[in-house]
């Protein structure tokens, strides 16, 4: 539990110091445009809020990083 721990506090670092990129790639492929409207950041403001999924999606991707054989049972 510890090392998923640790994994999780380093892919929540990346995210925090990332997270204006990581919402611009998000909202170009959620449109499919070449980059980010207005309109397509007023559609992903919801996702840019959810703090839930922000959790789930950093403890699934640490997962994968500790162990990548058994992180399917936490994305299960």
């Amino acid at each position: 539990m510890r090392l998923l721990h640790d994994a999780s506090v380093k892919v929540l670092d990346i995210v925090y110091l990332k997270f204006e990129e990581i919402y611009s790639k998000l909202c170009m492929v959620a449109t499919g445009e070449n980059y980010c409207t207005k309109d397509g950041r007023q559609s992903l403001s919801v996702l840019t809020s959810d703090l839930m999924l922000l959790a789930v999606s950093v403890i699934g991707a640490a997962s994968y990083i500790v162990n990548k054989a058994t992180s399917d049972m936490v994305t299960d």
